[in-house]
Formats: C-alpha cells, structure tokens, sequence
C-alpha cells in the first residue's frame, strides 16, 4: 500500500495541508489520533474496504513519534514493514509536528523512518533572519496563505519592525489575519492592527488552553504580562473568540457545515482563520465554552468591582477551567 508523511515545525502550513487532503479528494478520508491506535488497529485502517469509494485515505496524527518512543517496547516491532506489503488501494498519511526543527530533522535520521519507501514532506518556518527580497517573497507567500491583501508599504512596514525575522513576520501576519478576517487593510486599520498585535490573545493559548496544557498556558501568559496586557484585555480577547466559535456550534445544528457557508454566515473571509474557528467548533465541548463564558464573565465583573490579585487568580481560573 502507499503511505507518505507531513512533518514540519510550522503547524499553520500543516494543517492547510490535511485541509486540502480533506477537501480535494475524491476518496473517503478519516482523521486519526496516532496516540489513540493500536498494531491491530493500524492493519485494519491499511486493508479495510470504504463503502463510499475506491479507497480509504487515513491521516493518523503523532503516530511515527510514538513508535519511535515506544521501539524498545517490541510492540510495534516490523510494523511499518508489513505495512508496506500489505496489498491495499488504500493510502495513510503520517502527520508528525514539531516544536523546533532540531527534533524534525532528528526524526527523519532514525532508521525506521530512512528505511521507509514514501514521500515526505517537510514544512518548517524558515529561521533567523533573511535577505529583504527572500523576507518580502516569504511575506507574499504567507499573505496569501492568511488571506491578507498588504500594500509594498504594509510590506515594508513588516520589514522593517521585524528586523527581517521570519517568526517575527509569520506571527504578525497570523495575528493581522485573526483580527481582520483577512482581505484588504486600509493604512488605518493595518496601523491598529499592528499595534493591538502586541496585546492580542492567539489561537497559542486558546488551543493550549483547550488541550490542558497548563505550562504552556503559563508561559504564553508570563509573556503577555510582561508586555503589558491587562487582565480585562485578555478577557476582551478570549470572550470574543468564545463567541465566535459558539456561533460555529450553532451553525454546525443547524446542518451548516462547509467552510464557504460558514465564512458567509459569520462574515469571516479569511480561510485560516475560519479553519481555525471550525476545529476548534469541532474539538471543544458546547459545554465547556458555556461554562469558560460564564466564569470569565464573572472574573472580569469581580475584577471591575473588587481589590485582589488579578493576574494570580486569571492563572488560577485559566488552569481550572
């Protein structure tokens, strides 16, 4: 059977690539959670049969990983092997991300996976700092991915703040996009924009945040504190993405499902961001952003009325709810 993998440090560009799997493809398509699977279950995903189509595609997310972790187990001993062999029109896709390139370039090195006879992909974000026209094609790319539409001056502008850093400019292109909805920015709004993306709470601590990931959570909080957010200003910013992906939720009961529907209804033209919203729509208990709504709008009333430590108890709350 045939199988490649997607691996990389830029998550942005990976999940565009499992949305284009997902969404050109004429062939049934299941998502899975590598850390989830069984050796049974793996066989069985490779040669069963759709009902809907000539052949399956699976995308299995953070399995390579895990048996790499696990090798010295013996439990996953010659599974990539068998299957390799294991007569099937059937596709799996491997989806393995990373923090930092180091440990990508450390996985494609180990012998399982140089042994293994299938295409990879690698999307990491470019590092460091670049020439200013390789930063400016870099930002064009990006642009477009995010769905923005940025003057030569907006560009420049970016150039120029960053100090030519790819990070610096992927992030300020994300946190354009998120706030804007993508599409074109007068001067005006691109100024506040840019300004705001200092104070601004991402999709980091949102998806952290939903995963339990409580480090995580912390540092990312350490870090907007230390640049000056205020408490009520995160509450703004968590509030308004609650919303936002409540009102998917609705959309979802109401049997409004596909990405071009939902980007009407919601008014939302940027792809990223509205691929975003929709995981998240997906992943998150309906009660849950009830009860986070709920109890931030309680800390954020408290917090106008009472003396107390607000940016202790936000943490508190944070790694609580």
């Amino acid at each position: 059977m045939k199988f490649n993998i997607i691996c990389g440090t830029n998550n942005f560009l990976i999940e565009e690539e499992i949305f284009k799997i997902e969404k050109d493809s004429e062939f049934e398509v299941a998502k899975l959670d590598g850390s989830n699977l069984n050796r049974n279950d793996i066989l069985l995903i490779s040669s069963s049969s759709s009902m809907f189509s000539e052949k399956k595609i699976g995308i299995i997310q953070g399995f390579l990983q895990r048996i790499i972790a696990e090798e010295k187990s013996g439990d996953w001993d010659n599974i990539l092997p068998e299957l390799e062999q294991v007569d099937s029109p059937n596709e799996i896709v491997f989806v393995e991300q990373f923090d930092e390139e180091s440990d990508q370039k450390r996985f494609q090195k180990n012998n399982l996976i140089r042994d293994l006879n299938c295409t990879i992909d690698v999307l990491n974000t470019p590092k460091g700092k670049g020439s200013w026209a390789k930063i400016k094609e870099w930002i064009s790319e990006r642009e477009e991915y995010f769905g923005l539409k940025l003057s030569d001056s907006q560009k420049n502008f970016l150039l120029d703040e960053s100090n030519r850093d790819f990070d610096l400019i992927d992030n300020e292109l994300e946190k354009l996009s998120l706030f804007s909805g993508g599409g074109q920015l007068n001067n005006q709004d691109f100024n506040e924009l840019v300004s705001l993306s200092k104070i601004h709470i991402n999709f980091d601590l949102l998806d952290n945040f939903f995963g339990g990931n409580k480090k995580e959570v912390s540092k990312i909080l350490v870090g907007l504190f230390k640049d000056g957010v205020s408490v009520n200003e995160l509450i703004g910013l968590l509030n308004s993405e609650l919303h936002k992906i409540l009102e998917i939720q609705s959309l979802f009961n109401e049997g409004i499902n596909s990405q071009s529907q939902i980007s009407d209804k919601t008014g939302i033209k940027s792809e990223f961001y509205i691929n975003k919203l929709m995981k998240s729509a997906r992943q998150v208990d309906h009660k849950r952003l009830l009860r986070i709504q709920h109890d931030l709008l309680n800390f954020d009333i408290k917090s106008k009325t009472e003396s107390f430590n607000q940016i202790l108890e936000f943490e508190l709350l944070l790694s609580l709810t």
